[in-house]
Order: C-alpha cells, then sequence, then structure tokens
C-alpha cells in the first residue's frame, strides 16, 4: 500500500521482474502521486538488482497504456488474455531499469 498522510492511496505488487498490480486512488488522478508511486516501486526493484521489469496492461485500458508508455515503458506486441471472464486482451509492456537498451526479458 501506498500512503500519504495516514491515508491509503494506492496499492502495489511486484515480483522479481514482474511490475504486476498497480493503483491510485481516483480522487488523486492528475495530482501526480501515480508518477511518484510508480517511481518509487521501480526504484525498489533497482535496489533488488533488478535490471529489466514487464508488465501487462489491458488494452481497453487506453489511460493506463497512456500512463506507462508515457514513464518509458514500451509495448512489445505480445498479447495474451486474463485468466478471468470475459478473458480480456492484455498487452506486454517493457522498461529498461539498468540505463541501457530495452532489456530482453525471455523468462515470462
Amino acid at each position: 500500500m501506498i500512503e500519504q498522510s495516514s491515508a491509503v492511496v494506492g496499492f502495489a505488487a511486484i515480483r522479481a521482474e514482474e511490475f504486476m498490480h498497480f493503483g491510485i486512488a481516483r480522487e488523486l488522478w492528475g495530482t501526480g502521486a501515480a508518477q511518484a508511486a510508480h517511481d518509487a516501486i521501480l526504484d525498489q526493484m533497482r535496489a533488488k538488482h533488478v535490471r529489466g521489469a514487464w508488465l501487462r496492461v489491458f488494452a481497453a485500458n487506453e489511460r493506463g497504456r497512456r500512463f506507462y508508455e508515457r514513464l518509458g515503458w514500451a509495448p512489445t506486441g505480445e498479447r495474451s488474455n486474463s485468466t478471468f471472464p470475459p478473458y480480456p486482451e492484455l498487452l506486454r509492456y517493457e522498461i529498461d531499469l539498468a540505463g541501457g537498451e530495452r532489456p530482453n526479458l525471455a523468462t515470462h
């Protein structure tokens, strides 16, 4: 959980190189809280020596896709479907955390 002034403002979950879950309270959209939280999470991943991260975002989540792309995440072209009905399409994104080229994260 991400807290600000004793109030929960969002949540995040990571697992190894995967940026699994991320969300910010709707009333804080546009305030910079999401970017600050995102950056803090990537800093945690770097501290764990993760050199490249990946995530999946719903194809229909245009706002989320724009957010990640603005912060340097690149779509890989890989598509899959979620495991729950109605099985919406997911798009894979990757980001380099080591300051070089986009990582080749073959384990997924």
